[in-house]
Order: C-alpha cells, then sequence, then structure tokens
C-alpha cells in the first residue's frame, strides 16, 4: 500500500515552521520592550538570544543526519 500524503498539510508546516524561527530572528526587535517591561538587564535577554541561536544549531545538525539517513519524507 503507497502513503498518501497531504500536500497542503506540508505546506503549512513548512510554513509554520519558517514563522517560528523567523521569530528568533526578529529578537532584535522585542530586545527593547522586554528591558523596559521587567527591568531585566540588555545583557541578560539578549543571553536568551544566546541560548536560542544555540539549541538551532545544535538541533539543525541533529536533525540535519536524520534527514540525510532516513530521508525527508519519513518524518
Amino acid at each position: 500500500m503507497i502513503k498518501t500524503r497531504n500536500r497542503y498539510v506540508i505546506a503549512s508546516a513548512g510554513i509554520t515552521l519558517h514563522l517560528m524561527i523567523g521569530g528568533v530572528y526578529a529578537w532584535s526587535v522585542f530586545t527593547g520592550p522586554i528591558v523596559k517591561q521587567t527591568d531585566w538587564a540588555e545583557t541578560s535577554v539578549s543571553f536568551a538570544f544566546s541560548l536560542a541561536i544555540f539549541f538551532l544549531g545544535m538541533s539543525a545538525g541533529f536533525m540535519g543526519r536524520l534527514v540525510e539517513k532516513f530521508g525527508p519524507t519519513n518524518f
């Protein structure tokens, strides 16, 4: 039996993931308002961005190996 996939679900998932990643790269827009509202130091707020980029890179490296091994359609 051949697996069928709904192309709209795949397209929607791709758009959702790109929007989520875009939120990380728009962090500089959010830094100022977060500092003003919470009275945290800008270095503390920027550390959250550093952690997000670190884990984004680690997950890309990990998932990249899995995609190479199993193929993109198996996930």
